[in-house]
C-alpha cells in the first residue's frame, strides 16, 4: 500500500481537519522529489482555535538563530546530472550557501525576531518552535527542535542515494509502528503556507534535532496567528496529530519596494522576495485590462498599469543585483539558492531565500521569462 493510499484510508475513518490532510499528502508527494513545487492548488479550511498571544523581543545571546541563515553544516552542492530512467538525464540544480554572523543577523533583522517557545507532543514526539522572523508578505524563517523515540538519525540524509542532499528533513519510511510523516503550519483565519524543513547539522545531536522551517504565505489572507504541528501514523490506519497554541507575531521585518516602471511591484526583505509579474494563465493572473486590479500592493498592478498581453508568462530565472556589483541568483534552470518557491493564489511569485539578505544593499532584481522577456525591478 502506498503512502498516499495509506493516508486516504486513514482519513476515511477519522475526522481530521482538511488542511492537515492536504499538508500530510503534500509532504508525502515531496518525498520522491524534494525540490520546490510551483503552482500548488490547495483547498483552505478555516479552523477555530484558542488564541494565545506569545513572543517577546528577541535577544541575541547565542548563535542558534544566526545559524539558521547559513549553511547549517551542509556543503555547497554542484549541479548534478541524474539518470531520468528513460535513457536520458536530468539536472539536479546547484545550491550555494552564504554564512551570516550574529552581528549581521542583529543588524539586519533588528527587533523583528521573536522568541516563540511553543510546543506540542504526541506519541513520544515533541516539536518546539524556538524563534521566528517574518516579513509583511508572510515570508518567514523559524527555528525548531524535534525529539523522537528513535533518535535523530532517521531524519537526516537524502531520500535517494543518487540525489543530492539539500538538507531537507527526511521523514520516517518504515512499514509499521509510530511514524512521523509531516510538520505543519497554518494560519488561524484561513492562511495556508508553503514550507520546507532543513536540518541544522551544527546543532543536532543523537537525541535532539535542531532544524529550520522556511515558509511563506500562499494566499492573500494576513493570518492573525500561526499554528505549528506534527502528524504521523500508527501501523496502517491510525493517523495522529498535535498542534501548538496560536502564536501571534508582534513584529515584522521591513522590506524594500521596487518597481519596473510598468506597474509591476517587487518586495525584497531579508528572508525572501515577493513580486507580481504577467504570469497569465499559469496562475490565474488577469490577462486583460477589464480585470486588472488597481490596488497598490505586492499582488496587483498600480492604476496606470497597461493591459497584460503575455498570458502564460512563467519565470525561469530570478537574480538580485547587489550594490557591490555581485549577483545573487535566487533561482535559475540549474541553480536554486532558495528553500521555497511558489505562486500565491492571487498571482504573485514568492521565493524564500536560503540565506540572509540586507535589503538596503539591493540595487535591482531581474526576472527572465521563457519567451525572452526580462523584467527589471529597481528602486
Amino acid at each position: 500500500m502506498t503512502d498516499h493510499e495509506l493516508f486516504s484510508q486513514a482519513f476515511d475513518s477519522l475526522t481530521a481537519s482538511e488542511d492537515t490532510y492536504e499538508e500530510v499528502l503534500m509532504k508525502i508527494e515531496r518525498q520522491d522529489q524534494p525540490r520546490h513545487s510551483l503552482g500548488w492548488r490547495v483547498t483552505v479550511a478555516t479552523l477555530a482555535s484558542t488564541l494565545v498571544f506569545g513572543g517577546t523581543a528577541f535577544a541575541f545571546t547565542n548563535g542558534l538563530f544566526a545559524s539558521a541563515f547559513g549553511s547549517k553544516g551542509h556543503e555547497n552542492i554542484p549541479a548534478t546530472a541524474l539518470d531520468d530512467g528513460k535513457g536520458g538525464s536530468i539536472t539536479a540544480p546547484a545550491m550555494q550557501f552564504a554564512e551570516a554572523s550574529e552581528e549581521d543577523v542583529a543588524r539586519i533583522l533588528g527587533d523583528a525576531p521573536q522568541h516563540v517557545d511553543f510546543s506540542c507532543e504526541v506519541k513520544g514526539y515533541t516539536l518546539t518552535i524556538d524563534d521566528l522572523v517574518m516579513d509583511e508578505q508572510g515570508v518567514g524563517v523559524a527555528t525548531f527542535t524535534l525529539t523522537a523515540p528513535g533518535g535523530t538519525d532517521q531524519f537526516i540524509g537524502t531520500y535517494d542515494d543518487g540525489y543530492p542532499d539539500y538538507g531537507y528533513l527526511r521523514y520516517e519510511t518504515g512499514e509499521a509502528g509510530k511514524q512521523l510523516r509531516s510538520l505543519s503550519l497554518r494560519g488561524i483565519n484561513g492562511g495556508i503556507y508553503d514550507h520546507y524543513e532543513v536540518v541544522d547539522l551544527t546543532q543536532t545531536t543523537d537525541e535532539v534535532l535542531h532544524g529550520v522551517m522556511y515558509f511563506g504565505a500562499m494566499n492573500d489572507v494576513d493570518s492573525e496567528g500561526l499554528v505549528f504541528g506534527l502528524a504521523g501514523v500508527d501501523g496502517d490506519s491510525d493517523l495522529w496529530e498535535a498542534e501548538t497554541d496560536v502564536f501571534v507575531p508582534k513584529a515584522r521585518v521591513d522590506s524594500v519596494k521596487l518597481t519596473d516602471g510598468q506597474g509591476h511591484i517587487a518586495f525584497v526583505s531579508p528572508v525572501g522576495i515577493t513580486y507580481a509579474a504577467p504570469f497569465g494563465e499559469a496562475c490565474g493572473w488577469p490577462t486583460d485590462s477589464d480585470s486588472t486590479p488597481t490596488s497598490d500592493d505586492a499582488y496587483a498592478y498600480e492604476e496606470q498599469d497597461p493591459q497584460v498581453e503575455s498570458a502564460g508568462w512563467v519565470p525561469n530565472n530570478t537574480t538580485i543585483q547587489l550594490a557591490s556589483g555581485d549577483p545573487y541568483v535566487v533561482e535559475s534552470e540549474d541553480v536554486f539558492n532558495s528553500y521555497c518557491s511558489y505562486y500565491t493564489t492571487n498571482g504573485a511569485m514568492t521565493l524564500v531565500f536560503n540565506r540572509l539578505l540586507d535589503p538596503e544593499l539591493v540595487a535591482s532584481v531581474t526576472v527572465d521569462g521563457p519567451d525572452g522577456t526580462t523584467l527589471t525591478f529597481s528602486r
